[in-house]
């Protein structure tokens, strides 16, 4: 009897999906509508979105109610291709989930920063409640910070979110807390995704180490740009992995100008395989450098995690070109200017 390996189903179903994706042709039908509505109408009829479309009112849907349900498809989607991770013990499963958990742990304390954490208890994803080991709806009731880490206590996050208490009415840290978050998941990803890595460990240590890298770039040059930071404070906000010398990033904090960072950046050994434009911010690098790298390693990966998690950035470009589209709508901007900041070929 043939045996088939995981890498193989994984890899075919995961190319009938992206054969699936939105194209060229859409992107510039879509630019040339005038709504949100038209829009909707347009995914329903004519993409892959018509089945979690369906049954949307497309004359009164916004914009928040349409990413909520372009989320719950990447994720449904992803969760029932994560059935062929047989080898790797749902590790990109537990990966998607562990993300999950972090970004509305952001979202309710952005919430309960400015006095809107009923708005979590209205619009909070229902859908995640049998995946996470957070219970979101006790946290979406609580009133303060005190009550947010009785809601989450027992978890694996109420350790590193306990550290960012603070006296009653003061703002709550969120970027802090957010690096802390974020420090704790690369860590949750090296260790867990390494150890059960189906076949070649350096595939996906390639992919965790580039991904790392262009966040980094996007980090020193948003600090950079946007808040003159020196080089230590930038450094401290940094990933600890990834390809780029050490020497390669003091020079990148150290620049006057930002425009050099993505320069000094495109001389390293990652950046030298990247797309050698000139961005216009550090949001376009980021995209743009996982849309081709992620892309790339699509078409030419056997390895189970490599092919999910690349499916998974790729569907979360998806998401933000659409949204660009409809913030392009908002800010009058022309199609052919929308059509600049899309990301798909």
């Amino acid at each position: 009897m043939r045996i088939i390996k995981p890498s193989n189903a994984v890899n075919a179903k995961v190319m009938a999906k992206y054969g699936n994706r939105i194209k060229e042709k859409d992107y510039m039908s879509m630019i040339k509508l005038t709504s949100i509505g038209e829009v909707v109408l347009y995914l329903k009829n004519n993409t892959h979105y018509s089945k979690y479309l369906d049954k949307v009112n497309e004359t009164s849907i916004k914009r928040g109610e349409l990413e909520k349900i372009i989320r719950q498809k990447i994720f449904d989607e992803m969760i029932q291709l994560c059935r062929y991770d047989v080898d790797t013990h749902d590790s990109v499963k537990s990966y998607l989930i562990h993300l999950m958990e972090t970004r509305e742990i952001s979202r309710f304390l952005y919430l309960l920063n400015t006095g809107q954490s009923e708005e979590y208890y209205l619009t909070y994803p229902v859908y995640l409640d049998e995946y996470v080991n957070l219970d979101l709806k006790k946290m979406s009731l609580s009133k303060d910070y005190d009550s947010f880490l009785q809601a989450i206590e027992g978890s694996e996050y109420y350790d590193i979110l306990k550290r960012f208490s603070k006296p009653e009415g003061s703002n709550i840290d969120i970027p802090a807390i957010e690096d802390a978050l974020d420090r704790y998941i690369i860590e949750w990803f090296h260790d867990t995704l390494l150890k059960y890595s189906s076949g070649e460990k350096d595939e996906v240590e390639e992919l965790y180490n580039y991904i790392n890298d262009f966040i980094n770039v996007q980090r020193i040059h948003r600090m950079k740009k946007y808040f003159d930071m020196p080089k230590e404070e930038i450094m401290s906000h940094l990933r600890d992995y990834g390809t780029i010398s050490e020497k390669k990033i003091i020079e990148m904090c150290s620049v006057t100008d930002p425009k050099d960072i993505i320069k000094i950046y495109q001389t390293t050994k990652s950046g030298k395989r990247q797309n050698k434009r000139i961005y216009e911010s550090s949001r376009e690098f980021y995209l743009r450098s996982v849309f081709y790298y992620a892309e790339s390693r699509l078409h030419f990966s056997q390895n189970t995690q490599v092919i999910l998690i690349c499916y998974l950035l790729l569907s979360q470009n998806e998401l933000f070109n659409i949204i660009n589209i409809i913030e392009g709508m908002r800010y009058s901007l022309s199609p052919e200017e929308i059509e600049s900041i899309l990301i798909y070929k």
